[in-house]
C-alpha cells in the first residue's frame, strides 16, 4: 500500500483527520472499527506483533487518553472494545480488502466523498 501509517488521529503525508457524518445508530461500530483497523493494520505490517488481542490492546492505550477518544466514546455508549458485540469483528475481517481499498484512495487523492466510495466498494456495500 502507498500509505505507511493507518492510526486513527495521525496526519499521513500532510491529510487531515477522516470526518463523517453517518447515523448515529452505527457510530459505535464506526468508532470501533477505527481501532480494529488499526489492529489489523499493526498485525499485518509491524514484524514483532503477530496477535490481534495485543494488537488491540495497543490501539485502545493509543486512543484512550480523554473524554473525547475513541475509547471512551465505547465506553459512553456501553461497548467493551475489548468484548465488541458479536459478528462485529468477523463483519471487519470481512470488509478488510474494501476497508484497506478505500483507506488507499483517501490517503492517495486526499480525499473522499460518498462517489469515491462508490466507485471503491460494489454498491451492495455502500
Amino acid at each position: 500500500m502507498p500509505f505507511d501509517d493507518f492510526s486513527a488521529g495521525v496526519e499521513v503525508v500532510g491529510q487531515p483527520l477522516v470526518t463523517h457524518a453517518s447515523d448515529p445508530l452505527d457510530q459505535s461500530f464506526i468508532t470501533y472499527a477505527g481501532l480494529w483497523a488499526t489492529a489489523r493494520w499493526m498485525v499485518e505490517r509491524e514484524a514483532d506483533v503477530d496477535d490481534m488481542r495485543d494488537a488491540m490492546d495497543c490501539a485502545m492505550a493509543d486512543h484512550s487518553a480523554g473524554a473525547a477518544s475513541d475509547v471512551a466514546k465505547l465506553l459512553t455508549a456501553g461497548v467493551d472494545a475489548t468484548a465488541p458485540p458479536a459478528g462485529w469483528d468477523a463483519e471487519l475481517e470481512r470488509l478488510w480488502p474494501r476497508i484497506v481499498a478505500v483507506a488507499d484512495h483517501f490517503f492517495t487523492h486526499g480525499q473522499l466523498d460518498h462517489a469515491g466510495i462508490a466507485s471503491i466498494l460494489p454498491r451492495s456495500l455502500v
